[in-house]
C-alpha cells in the first residue's frame, strides 16, 4: 500500500473548536465558526556592517496565536474568558437576580411574580414622556398614601400611591432583587482571568489534488492561553471574537507551540 501524503491544502469551513481541561475534560465546545486566523511570529536578531546594511539575520523564539469568529455568544466560552465557568443555579445553590416592572399608572396595584429580598423593592414613577419621576417610600404600614407604597410580603402584591395624575404619570416602574434555582450567570471579575486550556480546531479542506472529496483536519494546541479581551456587542447580528495564545511546553523535548495533522480515512461524509 502505497504512503498518504498531502502536499497542499485548500481550507473550506471551519467546524468547531472544543476546549478540554488539564484532566482532559470538555469545558466547552465553538460550532459557529468563521475567520480564523493563526498567526505565526519570530523575534529576530540583526547582525549589520557599519553601514546598516545586513549581513545575517537568525531568529531565536516564535511565538502563536489564534484569533476566530463565533456567530453568536457561547456563555460557556465566554464565561471562561472571564476566568469563572458558567454559573448553573440549583435548587441548593441559587442565583441573586434582578427584576424589572413596567406597570400602567391607571392600575392601583400587581403582585409580583417572585418572592423579592426584604428590602429590595423600589417603586418609581415614569412620566409620560419617559422621564424619570418621584420615588415613593414605602407605607410603615400595609396602606399606600400619595408618597408612598404599600407591600403586603404574603400575598406578594404592591399597593401603589394613591390619586395619581394620569396625565402627567403613565407607567410605574418596580425594580427588586429575587432568589431563583433557575437561572445562568456569567461572573466578570476584576481579579479574575482565564486559564490555559487544550484547544482543537477542526476544519473541512480540500486536497488540491482531489478535489471532489471533503476531508476533516485537526490544529491542536496544547497549551492555549485564552485572551480575557473581550467585547460584547449586544445586537440580532453580534458576533463573539474568541481569542489567544499558543503557550510554550517548557519541559518538553520538542517545544512544540501547535500541530497540523489530516489523516487518511478522515473523510467528511
Amino acid at each position: 500500500m502505497s504512503q498518504f501524503t498531502v502536499d497542499g491544502i485548500i481550507f473550506e469551513e471551519i467546524l468547531s473548536a472544543i476546549a478540554e481541561n488539564s484532566k482532559g475534560e470538555l469545558l466547552y465546545r465553538l460550532t459557529q465558526l468563521s475567520d480564523a486566523t493563526i498567526d505565526v511570529t519570530a523575534e529576530a536578531k540583526e547582525a549589520k556592517d557599519k553601514d546598516g546594511t545586513l549581513i545575517k539575520k537568525s531568529y531565536n523564539a516564535k511565538a502563536a496565536s489564534l484569533k476566530v469568529t463565533n456567530a453568536h455568544l457561547d456563555l460557556n466560552a465566554y464565561a471562561e474568558t472571564t476566568g469563572s465557568a458558567k454559573i448553573v443555579a440549583t435548587e441548593t445553590n441559587k442565583i441573586q437576580a434582578p427584576k424589572i416592572l413596567l406597570i400602567d399608572a391607571c392600575e392601583s396595584s400587581t403582585i409580583l411574580p417572585n418572592t423579592p429580598i426584604e428590602g429590595t423593592i423600589t417603586v418609581t414613577a415614569i412620566k409620560n414622556n419617559g422621564a424619570i419621576g418621584e420615588m415613593y417610600k414605602l407605607a410603615a404600614d400595609s396602606t399606600a398614601t400619595k408618597t408612598e407604597y404599600a407591600y403586603n410580603a404574603e400575598t406578594k402584591t404592591v399597593t401603589f400611591p394613591i390619586d395619581i395624575d394620569n396625565t402627567e404619570v403613565s407607567q410605574f416602574l418596580i425594580k427588586y432583587e429575587y432568589m431563583t434555582d433557575r437561572a445562568v450567570m456569567v461572573d466578570q471579575r476584576s481579579n479574575k482571568f482565564p486559564k490555559t486550556v487544550k484547544l482543537t480546531v477542526q476544519a473541512l479542506y480540500y486536497d488540491p489534488c482531489e478535489t471532489d472529496c471533503l476531508r476533516l483536519g485537526y490544529i491542536v494546541f496544547l497549551s492555549f492561553q485564552v485572551s480575557p479581551d473581550t467585547s460584547m456587542q449586544m445586537k440580532t447580528d453580534a458576533t463573539f471574537e474568541y481569542k489567544g495564545d499558543a503557550q510554550l511546553d517548557y519541559c518538553s523535548k520538542n517545544k512544540r507551540l501547535y500541530y497540523m495533522i489530516v489523516a487518511d480515512n478522515d473523510i467528511y461524509e
